[in-house]
């Protein structure tokens, strides 16, 4: 999926994946999940309009316990993502 983001986005941006390894099972649709990052990546390249920049993803695998910000949370394994 990562190479037809590619060519979607502006000519004046540059999408860049840092993308986790062993990240943790995501009880989700395949295609809703493609459908999000895909909406996503497009508001990103339209936002930047003719600016330009960069679109940064990123993925880890993150702890959650019963202490500190996340503390609401489930505690458990999860996966995390950022977009830049």
């Amino acid at each position: 999926m990562l190479e037809l983001l590619k060519v979607s986005v502006s000519k004046h941006a540059v999408l860049e994946a840092d993308l986790g390894e062993d990240l943790p099972a995501v009880s989700a649709s395949g295609a809703r999940l493609r459908q999000i990052v895909m909406n996503l990546i497009t508001n990103a390249s339209e936002a930047m309009g003719d600016r330009g920049g960069v679109i940064r993803v990123t993925t880890r695998s993150m702890k959650v316990g019963s202490q500190g910000p996340r503390a609401r949370l489930v505690e458990g394994n999860f996966a995390a993502h950022t977009l830049k």
